[in-house]
């Protein structure tokens, strides 16, 4: 007790005394202020701040984001250098996300210090933003908001920064944003590069099933060329290089663009030259390219007819405006390839031997890459990919079922995707293997059978080109505590007086300091304290504005839709709203309101801040209401809080707004794209399915929807393609709008009799959002689709901006089919058998639905549906009927609907079935009789001929005659 009454004194006299001191000091102040002149006030300033600056080695150099009218590079490239240096012990952090980029960006916030070490020196950088009012003569005074970066260092390393480390902060700058640039794919229309899009083509080099010394020597040719610019120089070259690729469809040519595209950061320009009139157009366009770029024209050879040089002087009165080989080799290989540098050039055939010779040879296709079927480099790549094994007990036995066989990467993919089940996806493989080994060992023994049967007809001509035509196809990411003190009640009087004079001390020393020492001096001593401060605190906080500049920030927005899920019973002061579009009430946080959100394990307070500013405008005081979060979190969970709870907001918010929204039906007219509103009512629970293929189809969708991130680690575009076949009224188009109610996707009808050309098929898919079902119904009947074969060598049938094929097949699977993402692509045909091999292949349509006639799992549903029975005393005797007559669920659905007495639905069924059965028995009459007749056509026809043989020989007419 006796301790504490002295401790107690203590304190007090210190307090008396340093009281004394800042009230001597204040009237000092005055007195100087009041009677000494205001030059001997300055130069007293003057000499104090001098004294100081002597003291002080620091150096603070000025980095405004704007000079005058211009933006300042040097700031921005420092705004994007600093966002890599962000430190732990920061305790504010801005976050933010535009609906173009992928990432959330962290910057430090207003007021936040970094320091950086470069080559040994410190350099601290300090953000500072301040409103500032200027004056104009059309809108008068106007408030803006002005930001600048503070850089201090010590003096003698100034020429050090000037020489060293700003232009180092430049070329980081550089290399941040190519990093960050998102890639891009350009299309022609005409002589024009029209329209572009982001290129998210998954592939890379490491994910691409190829021969791994082929894809060594690709990845050693492009490194090499892009460090030659100096060589191709010397030399007397272009500074470019050309790329044939060439193989069977399915075995990667695309998605080898892509992988160098993705390796070189390349943007790609994919030249389509059905659209192009002249040679003069072709110039325009390769002028229009960037250096730094890929062009590349997918299969070339069904592109255009492109004419032999040879032939065009004899040819030339066909078409002056033709683009013509000379024409192509000349911006290949011409004066006119020098426009640009740092180009690839890629040509893609499945043909290699239908091009010019002239076409292939060594400075204009520089590298001949076969895209071959895939062998056991490329399958362990895809097994590696897909399921992460390197080695397996089967792998012996596909890698030599793989040297008997031909099979592509695009078929060996789709195997592999089937089931996640590495056991039950290999096992699948083997039986395709084994299927086709059986199918090349029939063909085989077809051929030997057709080329003995040549071999007696003398027809050695044909032998010779079938030998040629098979050479050909088989060549080769504390403080320290503090005691907590309890104070009798006798000290209670003493304690509150030691308060008042800390708290009035403080005040004053607060205001000497701001008055009598330099800023200088003022801003060390606040960093300084701010700094020991931090180090005790272990709460992080990131502010979450509503607007960057003048881009809405869609973190903000996706953080008001997910905390719209997290509304708590407590909270007394919410908002409600209810638009005149939307079905349901939306109640969210009201201003100052808050709420705690639990994340894998983390605590999350969250608080919405609102602010009023004052914007004057046109000499008029305007009001500006400014609206952000405040997320506070232990400094522990930064990593967390960036790398899963953010992109966890994200993903929530637009699942949110997909539950919320109404899907759309969009149809095309041309170019565009209109909708309304999709109010098909057919679910996969009320579809008339066989129970194990519904099963299937649900599995198969639920997996595809949960495999972003499996898609982007194999390589491949998120997408899935279905092929719907079987007659008319089996459900193909309830099936379709089943899955788009069941994904919660928007449906897009792409009819294609209205689209004048690939370019606009292209642009069509561009206009396509993630999260959608592309349809082509009746493929078959849709347009007239040449076969690939075909293309190019039929040019009077075919105008040439009609849509091809080949341009179909790159719409589906090629460069531009991973324009968006999440998307289901549905084929629909009567006939499956009418459809080019190319448009069925894995890769393009994965799965093939048959969608056969009703069967009696497939009527229980329907009567489930329409009369909520599941059995009656009639059943057994309509699935007999079923299993001998073929009928549609269409056609049942009819009779079921006919009316409310399900009795009488069900004796018209059966009235139905008999009848169809009644009108199959008669067709088997019909056919038998029909068959008869034929056979005593055929004898009597014999007769015939017989008669008219021996008539001429003998001149007599008559068969009795002539037997006489």
């Amino acid at each position: 007790m006796e301790s504490r009454s002295k401790a107690m004194e203590t304190t007090k006299n210190y307090l008396t005394t340093a009281a004394s001191v800042a009230a001597s000091a204040m009237l000092a102040r005055t007195v100087i202020n009041e009677f000494l002149p205001s030059e001997l006030r300055s130069l007293a300033s003057t000499g104090i701040h001098k004294l100081f600056g002597r003291v002080s080695a620091e150096h603070t150099i000025i980095i405004r984001q704007t000079e005058g009218l211009n933006s300042n590079e040097l700031y921005d490239a420092a705004n994007n250098y600093l966002r890599t240096k962000i430190s732990p012990t920061m305790k504010r952090l801005r976050a933010s996300k535009s609906e173009d980029k992928n990432k959330v960006v962290i910057t430090f916030d207003v007021g936040e210090e970094i320091i950086d070490i470069f080559q040994g020196v410190e350099y601290k950088w300090k953000l500072v933003s301040q409103e500032e009012t200027q004056s104009n003569s059309r809108y008068g005074e106007t408030s803006i908001q002005v930001r600048w970066f503070e850089l201090k260092f010590h003096s003698k390393y100034k020429d050090l920064m000037l020489n060293n480390y700003f232009p180092h902060i430049l070329v980081r700058s550089k290399e941040i944003k190519a990093a960050d640039r998102q890639l891009k794919i350009t299309m022609n229309k005409y002589d024009e590069w029209n329209y572009s899009i982001e290129l998210n083509h998954p592939a890379t080099f490491e994910t691409l099933a190829m021969d791994a010394e082929l894809k060594r020597t690709i990845m050693e040719d492009l490194a090499r060329f892009v460090k030659r610019k100096e060589y191709y120089k010397r030399i007397g070259k272009a500074w470019k290089r050309g790329y044939l690729l060439f193989g069977p469809p399915g075995t990667g040519k695309s998605s080898l663009i892509a992988a160098i595209a993705n390796y070189l950061r390349f943007d790609i320009y994919d030249l389509d030259l059905k659209e192009i009139c002249s040679n003069s157009e072709l110039k325009t366009l390769l002028i229009g390219m960037p250096n730094k770029s890929m062009l590349v024209i997918e299969d070339i050879d069904c592109s255009i007819d492109l004419i032999n040089r040879d032939e065009e002087k004899k040819t030339k009165s066909n078409d002056d405006e033709d683009v013509t080989l000379s024409g192509i080799l000349n911006c290949v290989d011409g004066l006119w390839s020098t426009s640009g540098e740092e180009r690839i050039i890629v040509f893609t055939t499945n043909y290699k031997d239908r091009l010019d010779p002239a076409l292939l040879r060594p400075g204009r296709m520089d590298m001949h890459i076969h895209m071959g079927h895939c062998g056991p480099d490329g399958f362990r790549v895809l097994a590696s990919n897909y399921h992460c094994i390197d080695d397996h007990p089967r792998f012996e036995e596909i890698d030599e079922m793989l040297k008997e066989v031909k099979v592509t990467p695009a078929e060996v993919s789709e195997e592999l995707l089937r089931s996640d089940d590495v056991d039950i996806a290999l096992g699948g493989l083997i039986q395709l293997l084994h299927k086709k080994r059986k199918e090349s060992q029939e063909e085989k023994r077809r051929a030997e059978d057709s080329h003995e049967n040549k071999q007696r007809d003398g027809d050695s001509k044909e032998i010779e080109e079938e030998k040629q035509h098979v050479e050909s196809e088989t060549g080769v990411s504390d403080y320290e505590s503090i005691e907590e003190i309890i104070v009798d009640q006798d000290w209670s009087q003493d304690y509150f007086t030691t308060i008042a004079s800390i708290t009035a001390s403080t005040m004053l020393a607060r205001t000497l300091l701001n008055e009598c020492l330099p800023s200088e001096l003022r801003s060390l001593a606040s960093s300084s304290m701010a700094k020991l401060f931090s180090h005790f605190s272990t709460e992080h906080t990131i502010i979450i504005q509503q607007t960057e500049g003048l881009t809405p920030n869609e973190l903000y927005d996706a953080a008001s839709t997910y905390l719209r899920t997290k509304i708590s019973l407590s909270m007394k002061r919410l908002r409600a709203s209810k638009s005149e579009d939307k079905n349901n009430i939306i109640v969210s946080l009201d201003d100052g309101e808050g709420l705690i959100d639990i994340f894998q394990g983390a605590e999350y307070k969250w608080k919405l801040v609102s602010e009023e500013r004052e914007s004057p405008r046109g000499g008029v005081d305007m009001t500006v209401k400014v609206k952000w979060y405040e997320l506070s979190f232990h400094n522990k969970y930064k990593e967390i809080t960036l790398n899963a709870y953010f992109p966890h907001i994200l993903e929530r918010s637009k699942d949110i707004k997909a539950a919320d929204r109404r899907l759309k039906l969009y149809m095309n007219q041309y170019e565009s794209w209109s909708s309304i509103d999709l109010n098909h009512p057919t679910t996969l629970e009320t579809l008339a399915l066989e129970a194990e293929l519904k099963q299937t189809i649900i599995e198969d969708l639920a997996r595809f929807v949960k495999r972003k991130q499996y898609y982007k680690k194999i390589g491949k575009a998120w997408k899935r393609g279905y092929l719907l076949f079987g007659p008319p009224g089996t459900g193909k188009s309830s099936l379709v709008a089943a899955i788009a109610n069941y994904l919660r996707f928007d449906i897009y009808d792409l009819d294609l009799k209205e689209v004048s050309s690939n370019t606009s098929l292209k642009r069509l898919l561009i206009a396509i959002k993630n999260k959608s079902v592309l349809v082509i119904e009746d493929i078959d009947c849709s347009i007239d689709l040449q076969n690939r074969d075909e293309e190019g060598q039929d040019k009077k049938k075919h105008n040439k901006h009609d849509v091809t094929l080949s341009g179909l097949l790159n719409f589906i699977d090629g460069l531009w089919s991973t324009s968006g993402e999440e998307r289901i692509i549905v084929l629909t045909t009567n006939y499956k058998d009418r459809l080019d091999p190319a448009l069925l292949r894995p890769g393009r349509m994965d799965k093939h639905i048959q969608m056969g006639y009703c069967g009696p799992n497939s009527f229980k549903m329907l009567a489930s549906n329409y009369h909520d029975i599941d059995e009656h005393p009639l059943f057994e005797e309509i699935e007999e009927l079923l299993k001998e007559v073929q009928v549609t669920p269409a056609e049942v659905a009819e009779e079921l609907i006919r009316s409310d007495d399900v009795d009488i639905c069900l004796a018209c069924l059966i009235q139905l079935l008999n009848k169809k059965k009644k009108e199959v028995q008669g067709n088997k009459e019909s056919a038998k009789d029909s068959q008869e007749n034929k056979e005593k056509d055929g004898d009597d026809k014999q007769i015939d001929e017989e008669k008219q043989q021996v008539g001429s020989k003998t001149g007599v007419s008559d068969w009795e005659a002539s037997e006489v």
